[in-house]
Formats: C-alpha cells, sequence, structure tokens
C-alpha cells in the first residue's frame, strides 16, 4: 500500500506543479486576472496535499495495527 501511496505522490505532485507552472504563466503573459489564478494554484495546492494526508492515514492505520498487536 505504501508502494502504491509513493507511486501516487509523485503523480499528483507533478499535477500540482503544472496547476502551479500554469497559473504562473497565464498571468504573466496576461491571459488570466488574479482571481483566476489563485483558484488554479489553490487546485493545485490541493492536489499537493492528497498525498500527504494519504500518508498520515497510512502512518495512523499502522500506528493502530501496532497498539493491536501490543494487546496480544
Amino acid at each position: 500500500m505504501e508502494f502504491l501511496a509513493g507511486i501516487s505522490a509523485v503523480i499528483f505532485r507533478v499535477i500540482a506543479g503544472i496547476f502551479l507552472l500554469t497559473a504562473l504563466l497565464s498571468y504573466g503573459f496576461g491571459l488570466e486576472s488574479s482571481g483566476e489564478c489563485l483558484k488554479i494554484v489553490l487546485a493545485g495546492f490541493l492536489f499537493y496535499l492528497l498525498p500527504c494526508t494519504v500518508e498520515i492515514v497510512i502512518a495512523g492505520i499502522v500506528f493502530l495495527a501496532e497498539w493491536i498487536r501490543s494487546f496480544t
């Protein structure tokens, strides 16, 4: 499960980078307003945060499994 989370983290972080680059270039070339670029950056940030959240959930599951095993 951790391997799949690692692979998806790389993919989601690349997508987040593309969102950020798109927002910066769109604003730089005057294609979008600052409000629209902020929305794109926020969407990219959410793509960046998703793997972090999954890693925290996996760590919690591992901790819970170890905690349960300590009683047996």
